[in-house]
């Protein structure tokens, strides 16, 4: 480590880093990136999602550097308390924790998480590590004697591959999360679908379930999942899931209503049978999908001028690869007059980005979606900004996942930790939904 400069690499298991290690790397993040933006610093957005003042602070207790106390929103699980004082929840295929800083905003506290990449299993910890309590919270034990005392939050439990963990290992806790691998079922993929290995992991969710008993599940996979096969797919792991005794409920929802990215994405919401909310219908809602976020990709955009920008541009060699691959395509017959002159282009950067994926920076120049040339508009010398179009910052790809200004992904990983990620505004959206419907059962 100390001749590359790179982040260790985390074995299968985590063990309790220590805090001040964690603080070291979180603070090298952020030294780096503001020190990319020299001299001018870091802009900052002109959009930020609505619960912005809230997942601020779930990431760093503080909220975002510069920003106002307040945002003018008013979380709906503002009046609860049994739950929204100490509710629990794990993190299966955690990822950076896209779940935990959507449900630590509503007072949640995760006591469990599994990733098998360790960059992603330290980044998670960089930012959720320090989240859990020591101290006895208000929390009722889930016994249905009113007098019981209250039970002690436990430290949170990190390890790598789910199908090397002992179940018995997860400790109780309130919602169970988890983005299963969606290789299998993404149009990007092969589709094998349940065919292939990484399809069956769903299982292992199962396997959790049955022995963590949690009040609740979200889940979130791609969209393609819901059509695969007929619908055949969908319903053999909706079926599985019921069979260990939850009621679920599905819906598709695009991240457009909530962030400048469409991302359609179909999430399973389930509830333990015994629960209220699993017997009677109207309980439990989706939340309502704004047409909207307010903000669109021009509002998540960097300054042009700063360094982080300008090592995205892309190089004469890829714009000369990527003009010869239009000619071919326009010689075919396969370029359609309606299609941009450049297909990796933003068109428009008023509207909404399309949907970021793991593979972004790494992907052909004219599949990606880049910011397109800047001109000089009159301010600085020096003639235009940019002559060739750009990738996104990596924080750009964190404003477009609806993260605070204060996460911070592996500086060598961002973008496939990122594209991995839920939107994070969405999530807390069924998450203040699921504990609503949990309070009224």
């Amino acid at each position: 480590e100390g001749c590359s400069g790179r982040e260790p690499e985390l074995r299968s298991w985590s063990p309790l880093i220590p805090e001040d290690e964690l603080e070291r790397t979180r603070r090298k993040r952020a030294e780096d990136e503001r020190a990319s933006r020299a001299p001018r610093g870091q802009s900052p957005p002109r959009w930020r999602p609505a619960a912005h003042t809230a997942l601020a602070a779930a990431v760093d207790g503080e909220g975002d550097a510069g920003s106002s106390s307040t945002d003018g929103f008013t979380s709906s699980t503002d009046g609860f308390t049994s739950l929204t004082d100490g509710f629990t929840f794990s993190e299966l295929f955690a990822g950076i924790g896209g779940f935990g800083v959507a449900l630590r905003s509503l007072g949640g506290t995760p006591v469990f998480a599994s990733e098998l990449c360790g960059r992603a299993r330290r980044t998670y910890l960089v930012h959720h590590a320090g989240s859990w309590r020591d101290d006895v919270s208000n929390y009722p034990d889930a016994s249905p004697n009113p007098d019981a005392s209250p039970r002690r939050t436990p430290p949170l439990i990190c390890c790598g591959d789910i199908t090397d963990v002992c179940e018995t290992l997860v400790p109780p806790h309130d919602v169970l999360t988890g983005g299963f691998p969606c290789q299998s079922f993404s149009r990007r993929g092969d589709m094998l679908g349940l065919d292939d290995p990484r399809g069956q992991l769903f299982r292992e969710i199962l396997r959790v379930l049955v022995a963590a008993e949690p009040r609740a599940f979200v889940l979130e996979n791609v969209e393609g999942l819901v059509t695969m096969d007929g619908g055949e797919t969908m319903a053999e792991i909706v079926a599985a899931l019921e069979s260990v005794g939850y009621a679920v409920r599905t819906r598709v929802l695009d991240a457009r209503g909530w962030v400048p990215q469409s991302r359609k994405r179909v999430f399973f919401v389930g509830f333990r049978s015994d629960l209220r909310a699993a017997r009677e219908d109207g309980v439990f809602a989706w939340p309502e999908e704004p047409s909207d976020c307010g903000g669109t990709v021009d509002d998540v955009l960097e300054d042009e001028r700063g360094e982080a920008a300008a090592r995205c541009e892309v190089s004469e060699y890829q714009m000369d690869r990527a003009a010869a691959f239009f000619r071919r395509q326009q010689g075919s017959g396969t370029h359609t007059p309606n299609d941009p002159p450049h297909a990796g282009y933003l068109f428009p950067t008023d509207g909404v980005a399309r949907t970021l994926c793991a593979s972004y920076r790494k992907s052909s120049v004219y599949n990606a979606e880049l910011v397109p040339p800047v001109g000089n508009d009159g301010g600085d010398e020096g003639g235009s900004v940019r002559t060739r179009p750009r990738y996104y910052t990596v924080r750009e790809c964190a404003r477009l996942q609806g993260f605070p200004e204060t996460f911070y992904p592996d500086p060598e990983r961002g973008y496939h930790e990122l594209g991995n990620s839920v939107c994070v505004p969405l999530v807390r959206a069924i998450g203040e939904e699921v504990l609503r419907a949990l309070e009224a059962s």
